[in-house]
């Protein structure tokens, strides 16, 4: 019987050594970002099934166990121009690759677009919403760029304290209960004290997976809620900048290349003006500061390694009282209702495939 299976396993090994393996990562030919769910499709030339795979967070994608012989490459993408190439795989061969695809500028006819709501929910994880960039600008807020605390708020099963304290509470959990993520770092406050603006603008993020419940292991120690924030990468082609002033906040934030196609950087800084405008405003003073400092640097290494770090810094002070407004005798510092919170968040992250194993 021993013998047998040492047979079986003989056999089996050189077999499986004649696979091919295509992996690799899909990029936007305009700025070099990553792009996520892009579908990268192998089409055999003699016929058959295609397979195929789709890129994750990191653009990443991997297609194992292939038939060697001649293909033809598609990798499709809403809103780009679709990818065509003819490829051979070799018995045993291990090919990493970048792609590069362009984003499509034809004019189009009518279409009609039908939607379930904002947000895509996720089919893969209960509980689960992705929300994208344009999910966030969708969102009236006070301000004049979109804020990721105002998706949240508009949420089923989402309270917030109203416009002062900075509390998310989910399903009935208490914000202690709430798990908050950027790039894997992470900010136990992220949400500033003027409830309508968070440490998360929309310049700055690339997708955010909310969990309301069903979250895995990996996101222990909380029980209420997880949102995972990733941030996007910078420009590495060419460099550009916003900048604006409202009401109640200005911000600014420029991005572009350190090495023009290999590094970029992104810069966010956000700074409130309600404490120095409001009595001009209003007539009475409002005693809330806030800012938020965010930086990222993004590095190809290769076509198989990236790397980039990330830094952000929150500050946050403010009167929570009524006391003060009704009582001119009455101040927030003799009433001792001013809150003050900050965070400071570094990190770092190394995307490396090693050669000859399936990972």
């Amino acid at each position: 019987m021993r013998f047998i299976l040492f047979f079986a396993l003989f056999v089996a090994l050189p077999a499986a050594a004649q696979d091919a393996t295509l992996r690799g990562f899909v990029r936007d030919a305009g700025d070099g970002s990553v792009l996520q769910g892009v579908n990268v499709r192998l089409e055999p030339e003699q016929g058959g099934a295609p397979i195929g795979s789709a890129t994750d967070r990191d653009g990443y994608f991997i297609i194992t166990r292939i038939d060697p012989g001649a293909y033809t490459l598609r990798i499709t993408y809403v809103g780009y121009e679709e990818f065509v190439e003819r490829i051979e795989l070799e018995p045993g061969a291990y090919i990493t690759r970048e792609f590069e695809i362009v984003f499509a500028t034809d004019e189009l006819g009518d279409v009609v677009v039908e939607a379930e709501g904002a947000g895509v929910q996720s089919m893969g994880a209960a509980g689960l919403t992705t929300v994208r960039t344009a999910d966030l600008e969708r969102i009236p807020t006070p301000g004049l760029s979109a804020d990721l605390v105002g998706y949240l708020q508009s949420m089923p099963g989402v309270v917030s304290t109203g416009d002062r304290g900075g509390q998310l509470f989910v399903r009935g959990g208490t914000p202690s209960q709430n798990l908050v993520l950027i790039d894997g770092i992470p900010i136990f406050q992220p949400f500033h004290v003027i409830g309508f603006y968070s440490a998360f603008p929309a310049e700055i993020l690339q997708s955010t997976d909310i969990y309301a419940g069903g979250f895995g292991a990996r996101y222990g120690g909380r029980i209420s809620s997880v949102i995972d924030v990733k941030t996007r990468q910078g420009n590495n082609r060419s460099f550009e900048g916003s900048a604006s002033v409202g009401p109640f906040l200005t911000a600014a934030s420029v991005e572009g290349p350190i090495v023009k196609g290999k590094a970029s950087f992104l810069v966010s800084a956000r700074e409130s003006v309600i404490e120095p405008v409001a009595p001009g405003l209003l007539g009475q003073d409002l005693p809330y500061r806030f800012w938020d400092r965010f930086a990222k640097i993004d590095a190809r290494i290769g076509a198989a390694t990236s790397a980039s770090v990330t830094l952000m810094r929150t500050y946050d002070r403010g009167n929570l009282s009524d006391l003060a407004a009704e009582d001119p005798n009455v101040t927030a510092e003799t009433t001792n209702d001013i809150v003050k919170w900050e965070n400071e968040a570094y990190g770092a992250r190394l995307v490396h495939l090693p050669e000859g194993l399936p990972i």
